[in-house]
């Protein structure tokens, strides 16, 4: 007659969220793969597919540098219709001087004299600060003149 303790009952909690562990998962390994894929498929354009094209974006992308543009150089008259046209002014002509500087004429007749010397981005945001400012005051301006130090505004009205 042997004495042994009754074996004690140890309290083990059931795993009821298993499967759907399992589920989600496999479902957070397909969004991964479809991304890559995605992302892969993106770099390489099936249609225009080139491997030396693709090495370069992959290079490229590897040290950070932004793609070259095979651009030539625009001329400051293209690059003033670019930031000035329809966005600031609606522009007509673009004239050279003899003296160095160009003449923006514009359909609400307003003249901008511009300077190739100056920051021609800096100019832009004078020039709709200036005919922001007319607005407001209920002025017409007729003449913005960037060729010196400080901007000369004629007014019309």
């Amino acid at each position: 007659m042997s004495v042994r303790k009754p074996l004690q009952k140890v309290f083990s909690a059931q795993k009821i969220h298993t499967n759907k562990r399992k589920v989600i998962f496999l479902v957070e390994i397909l969004v991964t793969i479809l991304l890559i894929v995605g992302t892969s498929i993106s770099f390489v354009a099936l249609d225009k597919f080139a491997p030396s094209d693709y090495f370069k974006k992959v290079t490229n992308l590897a040290l950070l540098k932004r793609p070259s543009q095979k651009t030539q150089e625009k001329s400051f008259e293209e690059k003033i219709k670019e930031v000035i046209d329809k966005k600031i002014l609606d522009v007509t002509a673009v004239e050279k001087s003899n003296e160095g500087y160009y003449i923006v004429k514009s359909r609400e007749e307003v003249n901008v004299v511009m300077v190739a010397d100056k920051d021609l981005g800096f100019q832009a945001r004078t020039l709709q600060t200036v005919l922001s400012k007319a607005k407001i005051e209920n002025r017409v301006a007729s003449l913005v003149d960037f060729r010196f130090d400080k901007i000369v505004v004629q007014y019309s009205r």
